[in-house]
């Protein structure tokens, strides 16, 4: 049983790591998406959405802009598994 367990921990974190953006996007985590734009983002790249105590949603975007704000996104889709 406890053999199970492990393997079933294991092979649920191969599948956060495998989960990824499409070709052409950078991950990003963000406050909020609306449409495809994505507003107030961390630097482009960043991972850490699913930290303990943050809200920010991990998002998919072609491309970036600075502003006083944070990053903006633009061509931006939701991360389809919500982890990674």
């Amino acid at each position: 049983m406890r053999a199970a367990t492990v393997l079933f921990s294991a092979l649920s974190l191969l599948g956060l790591a495998q989960a990824s953006c499409p070709e052409g996007t950078t991950v990003n985590c963000c406050i909020k998406l609306e449409g495809t734009t994505a507003s107030t983002c961390a630097q482009p790249g960043a991972t850490y959405c699913q930290e303990p105590g943050n809200s920010l949603l991990p998002v998919c975007c072609k491309s970036y802009s600075l502003t006083p704000r944070g990053y903006v996104g633009t061509e931006c889709t939701k991360l389809s598994t919500g982890c990674y």
